[in-house]
């Protein structure tokens, strides 16, 4: 589960936070609208046979999710994801569905 938003977080922690949610709760009913299905088809098909750690994925991808979260629409989003290398998408989707597991769940989803 989500922490609550707390009031006193700057306004682009609370829309970023209420976002997140709405792509998980779209996840949920297998809608995923951040990635193209072919990005998913491709990261899930070159999975490694064991995940790497959410602590190895993080420090590679925070960058790019810095960046993807300061865009302002979901088309951007998209268009920044499909801008990035195959690898980076790859990760980006194991990492998305690894918190989508989380989610779903009911564990609160932890970015360092």
């Amino acid at each position: 589960m989500l922490a609550p938003v707390d009031e006193t977080q700057p306004k682009e922690l609370a829309v970023n936070a209420l976002h997140l949610t709405w792509l998980l709760e779209r996840g949920r009913g297998g809608v995923h609208p951040l990635f193209d299905t072919h990005v998913i088809r491709r990261a899930v098909m070159n999975a490694p046979a064991e995940m790497p750690e959410e602590d190895d994925m993080l420090p590679r991808l925070q960058r790019h999710i810095t960046d993807l979260a300061a865009l302002p629409t979901l088309a951007d989003q998209r268009a920044f994801i499909l801008s990035l290398s195959d690898g980076v998408q790859d990760l980006m989707v194991l990492l998305y569905f690894r918190f989508l597991d989380q989610f779903m769940q009911g564990r609160e989803l932890t970015l360092h």
